[in-house]
C-alpha cells in the first residue's frame, strides 16, 4: 500500500515514490506544498474524492478509480482510501492510501473490513515510523546547514524547510493519536 500524506487544504506534504507513480506524477516532479489539481491537472479521477475530503471531511473506504485519465493509456485500477486527520474537532490533513486493484496484498495491507484493530494499529504505527524516520535526519541535516547559512539569504530557505519538516511530523504524531498509539 502506498500513502501520500495532504495538509488541511489538500496540498501534497508527502508522497511515496510508488504513490506518485498510481498517479501520474513523474518521478523527479516537485510536489511538496502545491495542491492536487495543479499536479495532475482538473480531469484525474482523484480529484473529486480528494475535494470532497477537504471541503465536508468525507472519509473515503476502498474505493476503486481509474489511473488514466487521458482515455488513451491503459493502466490499472486504483483501490484508494482517504483518512480524515484530526486533532479534536479540527481537520488537519488527510492520508491517502493507494493500490493497484489487481495487487495481491500482504496481510498486513488487508481492508480495514477484513483486519482487526490490532493490525490496524500495528500497521498505521509502522508507515508512521516510516515518515518519521526521514523527517529526523532531515531535521538534522537541515539544523546543520542552517548553522552553516546563519548569516546569509539561504537561511530563510532553510528555516522554510524545517517549518515544514514539522508540520510533516506532526501530521504524523496526529495520526498516531488518532489510532492510539504513540512512538
Amino acid at each position: 500500500m502506498d500513502l501520500i500524506l495532504l495538509d488541511e487544504s489538500g496540498a501534497v506534504l508527502a508522497a511515496s515514490v510508488t504513490a506518485r507513480a498510481l498517479i501520474g506524477l513523474p518521478r523527479d516532479a516537485v510536489f511538496e506544498g502545491l495542491a492536487l489539481p495543479a499536479l495532475l491537472g482538473q480531469s484525474h479521477p482523484l480529484l473529486p474524492l480528494v475535494a470532497a475530503a477537504v471541503t465536508s471531511n468525507v472519509e473515503t473506504r476502498e474505493m476503486t478509480i481509474s489511473a488514466d485519465n487521458s482515455g488513451q493509456i491503459e493502466q490499472p485500477s486504483l483501490v484508494m482510501s482517504i483518512f480524515r486527520l484530526k486533532d479534536g474537532r479540527k481537520t488537519t490533513g488527510f492520508l491517502l492510501t493507494l493500490r493497484e486493484k489487481d495487487q495481491r496484498q500482504r496481510p498486513a495491507e488487508r481492508s480495514s473490513e477484513t483486519s482487526s484493530p490490532p493490525e490496524q494499529e500495528a500497521w498505521i504505527s509502522d508507515a508512521a515510523h516510516h515518515l518519521r524516520s526521514p523527517l529526523h535526519g532531515m531535521n538534522m541535516r537541515l539544523e546543520l546547514l542552517s548553522r552553516e547559512v546563519a548569516d546569509t539569504p539561504a537561511h530563510r530557505h532553510v528555516e522554510k524547510l524545517r517549518s515544514q519538516i514539522q508540520r510533516l511530523d506532526q501530521a504524523v504524531e496526529e495520526l498516531l493519536r488518532a489510532c492510539g498509539r504513540m512512538n
